[in-house]
């Protein structure tokens, strides 16, 4: 079998093509986990330098692969794509897609922690409609404060993570 593409791997790629191939979502159009890592970097650094803090919100959605199962990857990648302009719609920016249902947010007054933390919450009672059908929004999600939960990207990861699962098992 002879595959043939469009594209001449010895032509030059412009610089700002790659960067943006490099640093966004292909799926969702948002800045993916790489520019997550670096924007987290810059943010302990300067939170870091003006003894300040700011959060860290970690979404998953519930039971994304049984929206997968049930109607196709196709309809499942509209889901994310409806739900990444849900979450940009309440956070405002600073909204990254860390990997398949997976977004991350840096809030950088971690006083409005709380109040986007509820504009989430009153997303649950939404439904996404994709290709006529109707999708019920259910997604848990965790948080962390720098430097209260650690003062590393692992650290604040991985408490971020650690209350997403504690929310997501419980009852709801």
């Amino acid at each position: 079998m002879n595959l043939s593409y469009n594209f001449k791997l010895d032509e030059p790629i412009p610089y700002e093509k790659l960067l943006k191939l490099a640093f966004t979502d292909e799926l969702t159009g948002l800045p993916n986990f790489r520019s997550f890592r670096l924007c987290l970097q810059d943010q302990i650094n300067h939170s870091k330098s003006m003894n300040n803090s700011f959060a860290i919100v970690f979404m998953d959605f519930n039971n994304f692969k049984n929206i997968n199962d049930a109607y196709g990857h196709i309809v499942g990648d509209k889901f994310l794509i409806e739900c990444s302009k849900q979450i940009l719609n309440v956070a405002k920016h600073n909204v990254f897609r860390k990997s398949g249902d997976e977004f991350l947010i840096i809030v950088e007054n971690p006083n409005l922690l709380e109040t986007i933390m509820k504009a989430f919450e009153g997303l649950l009672t939404n439904v996404v409609l994709v290709d006529k059908i109707k999708i019920p929004l259910n997604f848990s999600m965790g948080y962390s404060i720098y430097p209260i939960h650690g003062e590393s990207e692992e650290d604040l990861l991985s408490y971020a993570d650690q209350v997403m699962y504690e929310n997501k098992r419980r009852p709801k």
